[in-house]
């Protein structure tokens, strides 16, 4: 018999490699339902695949059906918290490219988001990537920010 240790670390691994196989795939994490059978999304459908040749994972899925109080680590909250550290990381590597590189710029983009009825600043990263005497131009999405107002006076010194 496998360790708890081992048990959860097998699911976490199965998490992560779903979310990030959803984001690859632009691919809904999120249905209808949040529990596990019909319209539950993409996330959850994807973990019941892997759950039958993943004997560990099955069981993990098995006991959140027979609701034996455990923590199934599948919840929104969860997945957006795993979402976040992928990005902290991503963004991370991004920022060390930069900061090895002798050219970039910064570009911020306004564009509103109208599910959730704000305007946003998207920021971005144009920069020269050298690696063996090569020069190419990248350009990577680093975060967004909410802007509370459209005018350039909310960015100007005072």
């Amino acid at each position: 018999m496998k360790s708890a240790y081992e048990k959860w670390r097998c699911v976490l691994n199965c998490i992560v490699d779903v979310i990030l196989h959803c984001a690859r795939n632009n691919l809904p994490l999120r249905g209808s339902s949040e529990a596990i059978g019909d319209n539950c999304g993409g996330f959850l459908s994807t973990l019941v695949s892997i759950s039958l040749y993943n004997s560990q994972l099955f069981q993990h899925i098995e006991n959140i059906k027979n609701k034996n109080h455990v923590p199934s680590y599948f919840s929104p909250k969860i997945q957006n918290e795993v979402i976040e550290s992928l990005g902290n990381k991503v963004r991370s590597e991004i920022l060390s490219k930069v900061k090895s590189t002798k050219y970039f710029f910064i570009i911020f983009d306004c564009t509103p988001d109208t599910s959730a009825h704000i305007e946003q600043t998207s920021q971005i990263i144009r920069y020269a990537n050298i690696k063996d005497r090569e020069c190419s131009e990248e350009e990577s999405f680093v975060d967004f920010v909410i802007s509370h107002q459209k005018t350039g006076r909310t960015y100007r010194k005072k």
